[in-house]
C-alpha cells in the first residue's frame, strides 16, 4: 500500500461519507456529508486560504517520524480557495477554489497508492490542497496524476469544476482508476468501488433492474438513493432539496444516532457555501466572492461548529498560529487509537501535532496585489 497503513479508522472518517453533484441547465450542487463510526461530534475549521503562497509538500512519513523525503516539490498557489479542514490550516478534507474546482475525500478501503522513490511524496490531505492551488478544471488534473505520489491512508476522491465535469479517483493495485464522462453517468461517490456501486445500482427500477428504491429503507446502499433522488429532483432543484438528499444518506444505530458529522452544500454557480454540523445544526452560509483571496489580507479561519445560523462572511476571524495550533490538537487528538500508532513507529503524538501545527510556517506569501 503506501509506507504507512492502518491508521486509526476514524482518521478517515471511515464509516460512511457520501458525495454527490445535483445539476440542471443553470446551477450546479454539491452535496457531502462527512460521517464517522461512533457519531462523535467532529472539531474542525474552513479556512480561507490566499494565491500567491509559495509551498513545498510534505509526506506522510515526515509528519510522523519528522524525516523529510526526497525528491521535494515547491510551488506557488495560483488559486484562492475555501476548505473544510480538521488538522488546521493547510491540510483539508475537502473545497473549492475561486475558479470553481472542487475535491473532496471519502473513505475507501481497497486504496493502494502508487509506489515510485523518484517522485515528491505528499500527504493525501495536502495533496487535495495541491489541486485547489494549481488547477482550475477536472481536466487539468487528470493530465497531472503522475507529477506526486500520495501517502496517507485509503481515500478516493470526487472532483467536479464549474462546468458542472466530474470525475472519481480511486487507487486501485497502485494505479489510478479514473471515473469521468460516460465512464461516471452517476455522479455519486461513497465507500465502495464505483463499477461495484453501478452493477448494484442496475438491480433498481428506472436503472435497469425491477426492484423499486425504498427511501425508507436504511439498508439499501446510500448509491442507490443518490443515484434515484437525483434523477427524480425536480427541474430545478433547490439547496433545500440537496440537503434532503444528504439527510436521506445519513445511517446511524440506536445508541449514537446519526454517523454524520458534517453536511454542506456548495452552489458553484453562485459560489455560495452553506453547512451545518452535528454539534451545530443552525444551517450557515457563505459567499466565496466576498473574501480577497490575495496576500494583502491575512488568511482566515473559522471554527465549523459555530452555533450560529445565517451569513458567517463577517465571522471569520484572522489566521493565527496559537488558534490553528488548537484546531490540530483537537482533530488529531479525536482520533481513537492514534498515539499508540505514531508511538509502535517511533514517534510521539506531540511531534506530530507539531509538525502539522507548524507546517503553515513554512508557506510564505510572495505575490502582492
Amino acid at each position: 500500500m503506501n509506507h504507512f497503513t492502518g491508521f486509526p479508522a476514524s482518521a478517515g472518517k471511515s464509516h460512511s461519507c457520501s458525495t454527490f453533484l445535483l445539476r440542471d441547465e443553470n446551477s450546479f450542487l454539491i452535496g457531502h456529508n462527512l460521517d464517522d463510526t461512533g457519531g462523535i461530534p467532529l472539531p474542525g475549521v474552513l479556512c480561507i486560504n490566499k494565491r500567491g503562497v509559495r509551498k513545498r509538500n510534505i509526506s506522510f512519513h515526515e509528519i510522523l517520524t519528522g524525516e523529510k523525503l526526497s525528491p521535494t516539490i515547491h510551488w506557488t498557489s495560483h488559486q484562492g480557495s475555501v476548505t473544510f479542514n480538521s488538522w488546521g490550516r493547510e491540510f483539508i478534507d475537502g473545497g473549492i477554489n475561486e475558479a470553481g474546482l472542487y475535491v473532496q475525500e471519502m473513505s475507501l478501503g481497497e486504496t493502494v497508492y502508487p509506489q515510485d522513490d523518484a517522485l515528491p511524496r505528499m500527504f493525501m490531505e495536502q495533496w487535495m490542497h495541491y489541486l485547489l492551488d494549481n488547477y482550475e478544471t477536472v481536466a487539468q488534473v487528470l493530465e497531472t496524476m503522475s507529477q506526486v505520489i500520495i501517502d496517507g491512508w485509503p481515500w478516493h476522491y470526487f472532483l467536479c469544476d464549474r462546468t458542472g465535469h466530474t470525475a472519481g479517483i480511486q487507487f486501485i493495485d497502485g494505479q489510478p482508476n479514473i471515473y469521468t464522462g460516460e465512464s461516471m453517468p452517476v455522479p455519486v461517490f461513497c465507500n465502495s468501488l464505483y463499477p461495484q456501486e453501478m452493477e448494484n445500482l442496475s438491480n433498481y427500477a428506472g436503472f435497469g433492474g425491477q426492484t423499486l428504491v425504498d427511501l425508507d429503507d436504511m439498508k439499501v446502499e446510500r448509491f442507490v438513493h443518490a443515484a434515484h433522488l437525483i434523477q427524480n429532483a425536480p427541474a430545478s432543484p433547490s439547496v433545500d432539496y440537496a440537503f434532503a438528499i444528504l439527510k436521506n444518506l445519513e445511517r446511524g444505530d440506536d445508541e449514537s444516532g446519526t454517523f454524520t458529522l458534517w453536511s454542506y452544500v456548495i452552489d458553484v454557480m453562485k459560489q455560495r457555501v452553506y453547512w451545518h454540523t452535528k454539534a451545530a445544526q443552525e444551517r450557515k452560509f457563505f459567499d466565496v466572492r466576498a473574501f480577497d483571496f490575495s496576500c494583502d489580507t491575512p488568511a482566515m479561519m473559522l471554527d465549523i461548529n459555530i452555533p450560529k445560523s445565517g451569513d458567517m462572511g463577517a465571522t471569520f476571524e484572522p489566521y493565527s498560529p496559537e488558534l490553528n495550533r488548537s484546531v490540530v490538537k483537537a482533530g488529531i487528538g479525536a482520533i481513537d487509537g492514534a498515539e499508540e500508532y505514531v508511538q509502535e513507529r517511533g514517534g510521539t503524538l506531540e511531534n506530530m501535532i507539531n509538525a502539522v501545527a507548524d507546517f503553515p510556517a513554512s508557506t510564505e506569501c510572495v505575490e502582492q496585489t
